[in-house]
């Protein structure tokens, strides 16, 4: 994982201040440390998901850019060129005269009865 615990407490301090500064405005000094302390857990815990979160785009990211540079290519989308990968057979676009040759075969009764229960619904 990314960071340490430290981490998770700062932003969990973070969240305790911004609660306390304004739950002041409206209510009592216990309440509003009540819900500081609150808001201290809930970020305290929130920032585990998010590190862990943070550290899968982090390593993505960089094993993208890893790859890319063993491979001798961009990795950036920007480059202009089309990457493909190796396939044994050629890519040939669907003819619309094969989409019609497919066509479900259906039974009469079937249909039939399907319609039959639709129409009592």
């Amino acid at each position: 994982m990314w960071g340490t615990i430290w981490l998770n407490t700062g932003i969990g301090f973070l969240g305790f201040v911004m609660t306390l500064a304004t739950a002041l405005a409206g209510n009592i000094w216990l309440v509003s440390l009540e819900r500081a302390f609150t808001a201290f857990i809930l970020f305290f815990l929130a920032a585990f998901p998010l590190r862990w979160l943070l550290a899968r785009v982090m390593d993505t990211s960089e094993a993208a850019a890893g790859k890319a540079a063993a491979d001798g290519t961009d990795a950036s989308p920007e480059s202009g060129e089309q990457q493909t990968a190796p396939d044994d057979e050629p890519f040939m676009p669907l003819n619309t005269n094969q989409i019609d040759r497919i066509a479900p075969v259906q039974n009469p009764s079937v249909v039939a009865d399907v319609v039959r229960r639709l129409t009592d619904e």
